[in-house]
C-alpha cells in the first residue's frame, strides 16, 4: 500500500532520500565543498572537530551522491577502531550507510541496520537510544520494502520500550504514528487508533517536516472509515484538510479528497461528493498511486450507494475487485465485498449476495491461513509486557533508596504479569476452541444443507425424467393407436367408396359428391399423419436429426415467419433416444416462439465440440420478449418438460430476453454417443 510506504518514509531522512539514485549528477559547488572539507579532515587533530567535519561531509552528500558516501564510510569509518569507540557517532554513521542501500540493495541495508543495533547493545543513554530507534526504523523500512510486514511489525514492537525510554516526545509521536499505520494495514483498528492518537503531529513537527501536517488526522479518518463511523471520519478529515500544507504527499492529498467526498455523499450533497472524488482520482493518477486510485473508485461506489444508485455501485465494486489485485491492497478487500453484499441485498439480488458472501468467507479463510492477525495479537501483548518492564525499570532508577521495597514490587508485578499471561493464554485457548467448534458446527450445518439440496434436486430430476419417459411412452402408444386403428379405418372407408363408385351407376352430381368425400378422407389422413408425426417423430429415426430439423422448420415457416438455419456442426454418432430428445427440445422452443413471441425472424444455430461431446444450441427471435423469471417459475408442462430433457442430457439452459427486442435461448448439453452407451451397458 503506497499510503503506508509514504508513512514509513517520513521518519527522519528517508522520505526525501528515496527520491534520488546513485546516478544523480553532483554539482560543481558540491565537488568544491567535498574537496575543501576533505582537506580540513586530513589536517584536523581534534577528535570532536573531526567528527563534526565527517558528519557534515556525509550529510551534505547522502541525498545526491550516495556512491561517494558509501565509498567514504567503507574506506575511513567502517573498520576504524577510533570511531568504533564513539558509540553515538559510529551508530549514526552505520545508519547513514544502511540508508544508502534502501533503494538498491535491501539485503545489505538490513544487514548493516542489524549490525548497528547489535553494536550499540543495551544502554540507558537517551542519545544512544535515539540511534537505536533510528536504526530500527530503517530496518523496518527495509522489511516493508521486501513485503515482510510481520517482521516489520516485530521490529516496531521490540523497539517500543526503547522509544519510550528516550523521553523524546517527537520521536515517540513518530513511532506511534508508524506503528498505528502498520496496525491499520493489518485491520487491527482499535490498536491503530490507540497509537495514532498518541502520534498526532504538532507544530514542532511541521517546522521540521511540513509534509507531516494533516497526515495523522488523515490516517485516523481512514481508520474510522473502516469502522464505518462517518461522523468521526468527517471530524478528522476536515481537520486534516484545514491544516495540510503544500508539501503533503500525493497519497494523503488524494485520500483527503476521497473521504471529504464520502462525507458529502453521506449528507446528500452528491455534486460536491463526486467533484471531490474526481479530484482525488486525478491526484492519484498524476502521482501514479495505485492504492489511492483503487480507494477513490471504491469511495465513488459508496457515493452511488448513498444515492441509491446501486447498479452503478455494484458495477464499480466489481470493477475494483477485478482490477486491483495486489496483495498490499488486500486489507481493503473485505470492506469492498461487504459493500457489494449490501448493494446486492438492496437490489434484492439474493443469489448474488450469497455468492459474494461465500467469496468473503473464502477471503477470510485465506487470511486465517497467514495467521497475521494472531501474530499481531501476540506481538501486541509482548509490547505491552515490555512497556510494563520499562515502567518497572524507571521505578527502579527513581527510587534507589527503597531497594527492598522496590524488589518486592518487582516480584509482585512480575507474578501479576505471569498470572495475567496465564489467564490470557487460558482465555485465548477457550475462545479459540469455542470459535473452532462454532466453525465446525456451521460447516456441518452447511454440509447437511448442501446434501439436502442435492437430494431435493436429484428427486426433482428423477421426477422430471420419469415424467418424460411416461410422456414419450404415452405419445408412442397414442400415435400407434391412431395410425393403426383410425388410419386403417380411413383406408377402408376410402376403398369402400372407390368400390361403390365403380359398381354403382352414379350421375355427375353424385360422382362429384363422392370425390369430395374422398378428398376429405385424404385431408383427414394427412392431418392424422401430422398428429402422429408430432407425437413420435419417425423422421428422426429414419433420416436423422438434421433432416428432421429441416423438415420441421419448413413446415412451420410462413410468409410472415422466416427461419434461418445455421447448422455449423451437427452432432453425429449419438444414440437415437438422445437424438429424439434434442429434436423435442428444439421443437418445443420453436413451438413456443410461434405461439407466443409474435416474431418475424428466427435464427437457429447448432454446433458441436467433438472433443468434449458438448452440443451448443442457440435459438434467437425478434419477437415481443418475455419475463424470464415468471416463465421459469410459472411455466407450463412444456417448459418443465424442456428443462427435464436438457437435464437428462446433463446440460443447462440460459434464457435472455428484452421487451420488444426478442428472446435468445442458449442450450448446452452432452448427449451420449453410441460408443459411450455400449460401454455403459
Amino acid at each position: 500500500m503506497k499510503l503506508l510506504k509514504t508513512l514509513l518514509g517520513t521518519f527522519f531522512v528517508f522520505f526525501v532520500f528515496v527520491n534520488f539514485n546513485f546516478a544523480h549528477p553532483i554539482s560543481k559547488e558540491l565537488a568544491q565543498f567535498n574537496d575543501s572539507l576533505n582537506l580540513l579532515i586530513d589536517k584536523e587533530k581534534d577528535y570532536k572537530k573531526l567528527r563534526i567535519y565527517i558528519t557534515d561531509l556525509l550529510n551534505k552528500n547522502y541525498l545526491t551522491n550516495r556512491a561517494f558516501v558509501i565509498e567514504y564510510i567503507e574506506n575511513h569509518v567502517l573498520e576504524n577502531p577510533n570511531y568504533m569507540r564513539d558509540t553515538v557517532f559510529y551508530a549514526n554513521t552505520i545508519n547513514t550507510y544502511a540508508i544508502c542501500f534502501l533503494d538498491s540493495d535491501l539485503d545489505k541495508a538490513i544487514e548493516f541496520a542489524k549490525r548497528g543495533i547489535n553494536y550499540i547493545g543495551e544502554s540507558n543513554n537517551p542519545e544512544i537510544l535515539e540511534k537505536v530507534a533510528l536504526l530500527s526504523s530503517n530496518l523496518a523500512n527495509a522489511y516493508a520494502a521486501l513485503g515482510h510486514h510481520n517482521s516489520r511489525l516485530k521490529v516496531y514492537a521490540d523497539i517500543h520500550p526503547i522509544i519510550l525510554k528516550t523521553k523524546n516526545a517527537q520521536i515517540i509521536r513518530h513511532h506511534n504514528f508508524k506503528l498505528g499505520g502498520v496496525y491499520y494495514q493489518f485491520n487491527e483498528l482499535d490498536k491503530a487508533l490507540s497509537h495514532l492518537r498518541k502520534g498526532i503531529f504538532v507544530e514542532e513537527d511541521f517546522n521540521w517536516h511540513p509534509n507531516f501536517a494533516g497526515m495523522g488526522e488523515t490516517l485516523i479518518a481512514s481508520v474510522y472509515f473502516k469502522k464505518n463511523e462517518i461522523d468521526s471520519v468527517k471530524k478528522y478529515i476536515y481537520i486534516a484538510d484545514r491544516i495540510k500544507r503544500s508539501e503533503l504527499p500525493v497519497a494523503y492529498k488524494s485520500r483527503i479528497n476521497s473521504l471529504i467526498g464520502l462525507t458529502a455523499a453521506s449528507e446528500g450533497d452528491f455534486t460536491e461528493a463526486f467533484k471531490r472524488i474526481e479530484e482525488s482520482y486525478k491526484i492519484a493518477l498524476v502521482g501514479k498511486d495505485t492504492s489511492e486510485l483503487m480507494f477513490s473508485e471504491y469511495i465513488k461506489g459508496r457515493a452511488f450507494a448513498y444515492k441509491n444508485d446501486y447498479s452503478s455501485a455494484i458495477k464499480i465494486y466489481n470493477d475494483v475487485l477485478d482490477r486491483y489485485v495486489h496483495p498490499d491492497l488486500d486489507h481493503y478487500k473485505n470492506y469492498i465485498l461487504m459493500s457489494l453484499i449490501a448493494a446486492y441485498k438492496a437490489t434484492n439480488q439474493q443469489l448474488k449476495a450469497y455468492e459474494t458472501y461465500d467469496r468473503l468467507l473464502r477471503f477470510f479463510d485465506h487470511q486465517k491461513l497467514s495467521n497475521q492477525q494472531l501474530y499481531a495479537v501476540e506481538l501486541s501483548y509482548n509490547m505491552k509486557f515490555n512497556e510494563k518492564l520499562a515502567e518497572i525499570d524507571r521505578l527502579k532508577v527513581s527510587n534507589e533508596k527503597a531497594e527492598i521495597t522496590k524488589q518486592r514490587n518487582q516480584v509482585f508485578i512480575g507474578g501479576l504479569c505471569m498470572l495475567l499471561l496465564f489467564v490470557l493464554v487460558v482465555l485465548f485457548l477457550i475462545l479459540k476452541a469455542q470459535k473452532r467448534n462454532k466453525i465446525l458446527a456451521k460447516q456441518e450445518l452447511d454440509l447437511l444443507e448442501v446434501k439436502l439440496e442435492e437430494e431435493k434436486n436429484n428427486r426433482v430430476i428423477d421426477e422430471m425424467t420419469l415424467l418424460k419417459q411416461v410422456e414419450d411412452r404415452e405419445r408412442n402408444r397414442i400415435a400407434t393407436d391412431l395410425h393403426d386403428s383410425i388410419g386403417g379405418l380411413l383406408s377402408s372407408i376410402k376403398i369402400a367408396l372407390f368400390s361403390y363408385q365403380e359398381s354403382a351407376k352414379l350421375n355427375a352430381n353424385e360422382t362429384q359428391h363422392t370425390n369430395r368425400i374422398l378428398d376429405y378422407i385424404d385431408d383427414t389422413k394427412q392431418e392424422l399423419n401430422r398428429i402422429v408425426y408430432n407425437l413420435t417423430p419417425l423422421i428422426v429415426e429414419k433420416f436423422g436429426l438434421l433432416e428432421a430439423i429441416k423438415q420441421y422448420t419448413k413446415k412451420i415457416q410462413t410468409d410472415q415467419l422466416n427461419i434461418n438455419l445455421q447448422l455449423i456442426s451437427i452432432p453425429t454418432n449419438i444414440i437415437m433416444e438422445d437424438e429424439i430428445t434434442l429434436y423435442r427440445i428444439i421443437q418445443e422452443v420453436l413451438h413456443n416462439i410461434v405461439k407466443h413471441a409474435i416474431a418475424k425472424n428466427i435464427l437457429l444455430q447448432i454446433q458441436t465440440d467433438y472433443t468434449s461431446g458438448m452440443v451448443i444450441i442457440s435459438i434467437e427471435d425478434d419477437g415481443q420478449g418475455m419475463n424470464v423469471h415468471e416463465a421459469m417459475t410459472k411455466g407450463g408442462l412444456g417448459m418443465k418438460s424442456m428443462y427435464s430433457r436438457v437435464q437428462n442430457l446433463k446440460g443447462s439452459i440460459t434464457i435472455e430476453s428484452n421487451k420488444d427486442v426478442g428472446t435468445t435461448v442458449y442450450i448446452n448439453c452432452f448427449p451420449k454417443s453410441i460408443k459411450e452407451n455400449v460401454l455403459i451397458s
